[in-house]
């Protein structure tokens, strides 16, 4: 995730460069956050069974979430000259603009909407079980 500061910084200037070099680093956050125990939730292993018969779910609904990445990060680049010149006054936290900051939240809350959607299919998977196990 860090690392990919590179690849924004070689792919900033070309075509869709921002745009792919967003995916590089969406995906490894959202599979570490999907995965690894958060706040006191359940920690997912891949080698679990019932994790791994989840995956072709989770990786297709990943492919829908890079595409909606993908469009929503390229129109708020289109719609960027179309914005008064207000948004993009830095101010406030770390001297950042409110097209920065609009901008970095919408992705945020798209990733957030993902890993959550994620564990409760995972989560949802373990509890089936648990009440088939019991039965």
């Amino acid at each position: 995730m860090m690392g990919s500061s590179v690849l924004f910084a070689v792919w900033a200037n070309r075509p869709y460069g921002f745009q792919l070099a967003s995916q590089v680093a969406y995906t490894p956050a959202v599979i570490l956050y999907t995965f690894s125990r958060n706040q006191g939730g359940q920690r997912y292993l891949f080698r679990c069974p019932l994790v791994r018969a989840q995956l072709p779910r989770l990786a297709f609904r990943h492919v829908g979430f890079i595409a909606a990445l993908f469009i929503l990060q390229t129109g708020a680049f289109q719609l960027r000259s179309r914005l008064s010149p207000s948004w993009f006054v830095a101010s406030g936290w770390r001297d950042t603009n409110r097209f920065e900051l609009t901008f970095g939240a919408l992705c945020a809350v798209l990733a957030f909407a993902e890993v959550v959607l994620n564990r409760s299919s995972l989560n949802r998977a373990h509890s089936e079980y648990n009440i088939d196990r019991a039965l």
